[in-house]
């Protein structure tokens, strides 16, 4: 065999090997990909996981903060501690005028002549509309906390006078029996409204009925500001009104 020919075979074989080593390149560059490929899938997946997780256990944090907040599946908002004081629980009940209670009185005032108070010029049927109310601002609270042991301290809410001031009456109710045809004058209506006023006044401010609903109304206004605040203290307090 010449020199050519094995030159020829030597280049032949050289090739043949410089394939297989680019082979087995070729080979391991593609095992490298695809382990880097699952290796990038794999952490996208566990990014995945970690978001959803972390979505799950916030809106289990604020679930559980507004069910504790709105008192449901029997959870109680929490509470810090304060120490309950008369002027705090005062300041609550600063409302002027509070009206507590309205009914619709018809009645019928005496007008009596003006020389003589005795007798009785006409007689005047009316409606009005009438409203007691109390100055929220003289209700007096105190606290008595000499109690025994396990005792509930005890918030005495005194009650001011109640007051029958607002009285409206109705104008086109107002219907005239007149004893003497001369007080039919044309200032009458003015002078029986005056006189329906203080009919009114007088006969709503006797009415024990009327009275005991607006103490009712009254203590039932006073229970809804504060009790509130003391089914949130630590400490046991009883509301005491009178």
């Amino acid at each position: 065999m010449g020199k050519s020919g094995m030159n020829e075979i030597e280049e032949d074989t050289a090739k043949e090997t410089g394939m297989q080593e680019q082979g087995r390149k070729n080979k391991h560059k593609r095992n490298k990909d695809k382990g880097q490929k699952l290796s990038a899938r794999d952490v996208t997946k566990l990014l995945k996981w970690v978001i959803i997780l972390a979505v799950v256990v916030i809106l289990v944090v604020v679930g559980y903060k507004l069910a504790k907040q709105l008192g449901w599946f029997g959870l109680k908002p929490k509470v810090e501690t304060t120490i309950l004081t008369s002027s705090q629980l005062e300041q609550v009940l600063q409302i002027d005028d509070l009206s507590v209670c309205e009914i619709t009185y018809n009645g019928v005032a005496e007008v009596p002549q003006k020389n003589h108070p005795t007798k009785v010029v006409y007689y005047v049927s009316y409606e009005a509309e009438v409203k007691a109310s109390i100055n929220m601002a003289d209700i007096d609270v105190q606290i008595d906390d000499n109690v025994g042991e396990g005792q509930a301290k005890k918030i005495i809410v005194t009650l001011p006078q109640l007051q029958v001031k607002q009285i409206d009456v109705d104008m086109a109710s107002l219907d005239y029996m007149f004893v003497k045809k001369s007080a039919n004058t044309a200032d009458v209506s003015e002078e029986a409204y005056a006189a329906c006023i203080a009919d009114a006044g007088s006969e709503c401010r006797g009415n024990e009925v009327f009275l005991q609903m607006a103490k009712e109304n009254c203590e039932n206004t006073v229970k809804a500001l504060l009790m509130p605040i003391i089914e949130n203290q630590d400490e046991s307090y009883e509301l005491v009104i009178q």
